[in-house]
């Protein structure tokens, strides 16, 4: 062993560099019971003992492995082995020693062979005291997780063995500290948005006020552009709700980017989740909940045009079966907020899809402020 350790694998568990039976026997016979925390160590850690916590006494004994089966029968049994180790530590040898505590199946049977086995468990010490401390923080260093930096509390947050004033990953998620928004917590290491919720907790990443699951860009914070658009909750047709967007100094919303359709959505599906039977239905489009969009063809079937000089075609988004220009006279679009027909799985369109419907319904629609 090194000169200033306290070999690990051997009956030494408090690591004051003695062997007691009053102490390790004991530690040695409650762990192979089972016993854990406080119940493995009150009364039983030597007053200049270097472990003293339950987790490391419970680490030094894992340690021995299946050297702790003293009587080689490969199990590990407190009636035999722990016993066998407690009377050695005692002092008792010969027949005394094995008399009633070996197991019948045993491959180490003569008193002989269990002393010997025991012996390679009680190695010589360095003589080096364990008290050298090269931090000055009060732990002996061979008892310390950051030996060349003081830290009297021993901290280590992922139980990686090295201590968090000295470990570059305090929390073993495989992040850096420097990097981590969250250094003590293996669950999180990222917060976009800033304001204390890791990622994977939040239910908006970027604090743009759209949930994840909606946000066609759930990290990158679109609040401005959001605010180019409302949803108007009060059912108009499509021209009324021209007319009140142009009173407004706004448009009916067009769109030319999937983002755009995106964003869109996401704040007229919010809305609708939140309080569905305020909305209307569309009578010519399947029972389905629609917003009134910007665009028709009412001036030539087939031929769609934007309400303002914005090139149509750039981004559709129609429907699996749309447009259809059912019984004639659908020439306005809308954007459905479920899929229709209602209760088909969206079999002619899903929720966010457009759909050409009659300019006399009446429904919510979204304003666009350029």
């Amino acid at each position: 062993f090194l000169a200033g350790t306290i070999p690990a694998g051997s009956l030494d568990f408090d690591g004051n560099e003695g062997y007691d039976a009053l102490t390790d026997g004991l530690l040695l016979l409650r762990g192979m019971f089972g016993l854990t925390g406080d119940a493995l160590i009150s009364g039983t850690v030597a007053s200049n003992a270097v472990y003293t916590s339950s987790l490391d006494i419970e680490s030094r004994i894992d340690n021995l492995g299946d050297l702790a089966d003293i009587d080689g029968n490969g199990e590990i049994d407190a009636l035999t082995d722990g016993l066998l180790t407690l009377r050695y530590l005692f002092g008792l040898e010969g027949d005394t020693l094995i008399s009633g505590v070996v197991a019948s199946d045993a491959t180490r049977t003569s008193a002989e062979q269990i002393e010997s086995h025991l012996k390679q468990l009680m190695p010589a010490f360095s003589g080096v005291s364990p008290s050298s401390d090269a931090d000055g923080d009060g732990v002996a260093d061979d008892a310390d997780n950051c030996p060349n930096t003081a830290n009297p509390d021993q901290l280590d947050s992922d139980g990686d063995l090295s201590g968090d004033v000295c470990d570059t990953d305090d929390d073993g998620d495989g992040v850096a500290d420097s990097s981590d928004a969250f250094p003590l917590d293996s669950t999180e290491s990222i917060d976009t948005d800033g304001d204390g919720v890791g990622n994977n907790a939040d239910t908006d990443d970027d604090g743009d006020g759209i949930s994840d699951t909606l946000d066609p860009e759930p990290l990158v914070d679109n609040s401005e552009e959001l605010g180019r658009y409302e949803l108007v909750k009060l059912s108009k047709t499509h021209q009324s709700a021209r007319d009140y967007a142009a009173e407004r100094g706004a448009h009916l919303a067009t769109i030319s980017s999937d983002r755009e359709n995106g964003l869109i959505y996401a704040i007229a599906s919010k809305a609708f989740a939140d309080n569905p039977s305020s909305f209307d239905t569309a009578s010519d489009g399947g029972g389905a909940v629609y917003i009134w969009l910007g665009a028709s063809d009412i001036e030539q079937e087939g031929t769609w045009k934007w309400d303002i000089d914005e090139v149509w075609g750039e981004f559709l988004n129609w429907g699996s079966a749309e447009p259809d220009n059912y019984n004639g006279n659908q020439d306005s679009l809308a954007m459905g907020l479920e899929g229709w027909p209602l209760g088909s799985g969206g079999a002619y369109g899903k929720a966010s899809e457009w759909n050409d419907i009659s300019k006399d319904n009446s429904i919510f629609f979204v304003i666009e402020t350029d």
